[in-house]
């Protein structure tokens, strides 16, 4: 991978490792299959894959839950109970913002939650719109967002959310994707700060640069979607998960993996 600046007094370098997971749509029963997959064994055996090497936070950037069911949730939060780092996670459209965060507690609730580790910030948005498979931010959360930025400008920022808030060139997932996404990357312009914006929504690997950000999305851990489709049409492909290593510098390095070992570090099928 190479080593990026800046780097300790051993001469290892620093660096946040993250694994941003998405997508789970973990039913209300267990034995119930999803896109016709077994979505608990899904995310259990990412959940073990990306336990080595430790990451220092793990991401889930909603639709946690199939339905919004509470015992999806209850069961989500035994699985990322034994985590080997911090839990950040957002709700998608499919999930119930409450008994999400009532199941979830303080610990894993990451809407407006900010984390400061490694030289960056970690900051998690809701882009959930009740009744709606868009996502909106809504100008209340908009504004804190603001407000944020303003603190620091020096701080590389990391800032995670459900709905992509970009064009993603697949039409159907564009018609729902982060509706007052024009005021949010307006924002991103005022901070060349924010280097990263992380989400799901499209079970599709997306990466992009606008300016100095980066945008990723990344595969469901159950199912993915071909890209750049006018329909959604789904792929053979496994569950799959990014890892991302930061330096304090703002420099980014990424990766993907699937369950199909034949299929890592970045080898999904892009058309």
């Amino acid at each position: 991978m190479g080593c990026f600046r800046p780097l300790d007094r051993s001469g290892r370098c620093r660096l946040l490792r993250i694994v941003h997971l998405t997508d789970p749509h973990l039913p209300a029963h267990p034995e119930q299959s999803v896109f016709e997959r077994d979505a608990d064994r899904s995310l259990q055996s990412i959940l073990a894959a990306t336990r080595r090497p430790r990451p220092d936070l793990l991401i889930m950037t909603g639709d946690l839950s199939d339905t919004g069911d509470v015992r999806a949730y209850r069961r989500l939060r035994e699985l990322i109970r034994i985590a080997p780092c911090p839990v950040l996670a957002l709700p998608g459209n499919h999930d119930d913002p409450e008994p999400m965060r009532r199941e979830l507690g303080s610990a894993y609730w990451g809407v407006g939650r900010i984390i400061e580790t490694r030289g960056w910030r970690i900051i998690g948005l809701s882009s959930h719109w009740p009744g709606h498979p868009g996502g909106r931010l809504g100008m209340r959360q908009l504004k804190w967002l603001a407000h944020r930025l303003r603190e620091t400008h020096e701080t590389p920022t990391l800032i995670a959310l459900h709905h992509p808030p970009i064009p993603t060139a697949s039409r159907w997932l564009d018609a729902m994707n982060l509706q007052d996404a024009p005021l949010f990357r307006a924002l991103l312009k005022g901070h060349p700060q924010v280097k990263v914006v992380l989400f799901g929504h499209g079970h599709q690997p997306f990466d992009s640069r606008h300016g100095p950000c980066r945008f990723l999305g990344t595969p469901s851990t159950l199912r993915q979607f071909l890209p750049r489709q006018d329909r959604p049409i789904w792929t053979d492909q496994p569950g799959g998960w990014r890892r991302l290593w930061l330096s304090a510098s703002g420099q980014i390095h990424t990766t993907l993996s699937t369950l199909d070992p034949t299929r890592v570090h970045g080898n999904f099928i892009l058309s």
